[in-house]
């Protein structure tokens, strides 16, 4: 494992560390590194059994009898998810349900980092020295944010840094701005579809448009839950009879079966492909668009592209089954791998009033001034989790060509590493020496209080 080492600095301000509190992922590490040092689960377990044997897991520390109240995080908790009662910090609706819990994830986080190891792993306990512990005293930090965050969020993040961690200086960066900054451009607009909602950042050279601003109701989670429902209901284990998932006893009713779910998801669904010609109406009440209406409109549209940086030449398809932990083959019909992602573009599937990302998109593009809207249609930057789903690109191109103005072309940037575009932004960020003279310091904030938090985020 490489070293989790400060890059050398230059000036006299310590190297800054990045924060980047995703619904699903916890991503830390020293701003100017190419990737986090520290990745993990944004959940908790609590131990659902209690400890009877003296020896329990190696490098564990627990005690007999009750331990329902002891937390666990990051790898104890894949290590042992089946004896777990899995909870996740960041609601559905993507606000704090448990700052208890989502300090004491950062608290774990920033524990198992160390300055002699580097790398940090995906979770991992980290037997170390005292001396090699990380100070978060001793760094300025710079946290990701989603866009339109609620201030009672930040001054709550703000005041858990300062006081309790004792952090020099901290700033809040939205997760747009930084995604762009990680795609090498100053001019676009970031579709960040994450684990508990859809955010639209419009940026043009260098100017964040707050008015276009979006958010969407329909996230990862939304997905995993009807890969649940397609797994009860279609669900076929081993290669005899088809069995239904919950007649096997694999439904996802447990917080750890839905934590299944979620590679089942990664594994083998992906977004439904559009027919040749085929143009939705996005299910927002706007007619649909035929295209080749003219001559003139055929070839603006056949300048429509998507970009994808990925260097693997070699094909990513998803898998045709998933083997779940005690070796049995699980299968979905077709039309199975493909229902829950059908959601970010149909939420009424849901049940839910959001906006479809392509109409999200759009709205947010054609809220802009009329002389930035070409410019931005043609740098759609994809970032999150979700988007990197099989067809993504692909589908989201045909449905917003299909809203978008006759004259605009319509390009889809899909950056490889996309699900951790906003740790890669911030990196760059708070690693230029320009940046020095925009981070809200404790002084100021003892000052001023959480006001001056909210003033300077970006």
């Amino acid at each position: 494992m490489a070293g989790m080492q400060p890059p050398l600095s230059t000036s006299f301000h310590l190297t800054p560390l990045v924060l980047a509190s995703g619904s699903r992922n916890i991503k830390f590490g020293y701003a100017g590194n190419i990737s986090p040092s520290i990745i993990i689960r944004n959940l908790v377990g609590r131990e659902k059994y209690s400890r009877v044997m003296a020896s329990g897991v190696e490098g564990m520390s627990s005690s007999f009898g009750d331990s329902s109240q002891r937390r666990c995080f990051g790898a104890e908790v894949e290590d042992l998810r089946g004896c777990h009662s899995i909870s996740y910090p960041i609601g559905c609706n993507g606000h704090v349900d448990s700052w208890e819990d989502l300090e004491a994830v950062w608290g774990h986080a920033m524990n198992i980092a160390t300055v002699g190891n580097e790398e940090g792993d995906s979770g991992s306990s980290t037997t170390s020295s005292n001396n090699n512990k990380l100070d978060p005293a001793s760094h300025p930090l710079l946290l990701p944010t989603n866009p339109l965050t609620p201030p009672s969020t930040l001054e709550h993040q703000a005041e858990y840094f300062f006081e309790t961690l004792s952090s020099p200086s901290l700033l809040h960066a939205d997760t747009g701005v930084l995604s762009l900054y990680a795609s090498g451009r100053t001019t676009g607009v970031v579709l960040d579809v994450g684990e508990t909602g859809t955010y639209v950042s419009p940026v043009y050279e260098g100017f964040g448009i707050k008015f276009g601003r979006r958010r969407g109701g329909v996230g990862g989670r939304d997905v995993t839950r009807r890969v649940r429902e397609e797994v009860f209901n279609y669900g076929r284990v081993g290669s005899g009879e088809s069995w239904r998932g919950g007649d096997c006893g694999f439904f996802g009713g447990t917080t750890a079966e839905f934590e299944l779910l979620y590679q089942v998801k990664e594994k083998i669904c992906r977004v439904r492909e559009l027919e040749s010609g085929q143009v939705e109406s996005n299910k927002s009440g706007k007619k649909e668009r035929e295209e080749g209406d003219s001559s003139s409109r055929n070839d603006d549209k056949n300048k429509n592209t998507i970009t994808n940086t990925n260097t693997n030449t070699t094909p990513t398809t998803p898998a045709s089954s998933y083997l779940l932990p005690d070796g049995t083959p699980l299968t979905l019909p077709q039309h199975s791998t493909t229902s829950p992602l059908e959601i970010f573009f149909s939420p009424l599937l849901l049940g839910s009033e959001s906006s479809p990302i392509p109409s999200l998109l759009t709205s947010s593009i054609t809220s802009c001034d009329l002389s930035l809207r070409r410019t931005l249609f043609d740098n759609v930057v994809l970032a999150g989790g979700s988007s990197v789903a099989f067809g993504m690109p692909e589908r989201l191109l045909k449905e917003v060509r299909a809203l978008a103005p006759e004259y605009a072309r319509v390009r889809i940037l899909a950056p490889e590493g996309r699900e951790g575009s906003d740790w890669a932004g911030g990196s760059i960020l708070a690693s230029l020496s320009t940046f020095r003279d925009v981070w809200v310091s404790k002084s100021m904030y003892e000052e001023e209080g959480g006001r001056c938090v909210l003033n300077r985020a970006l």
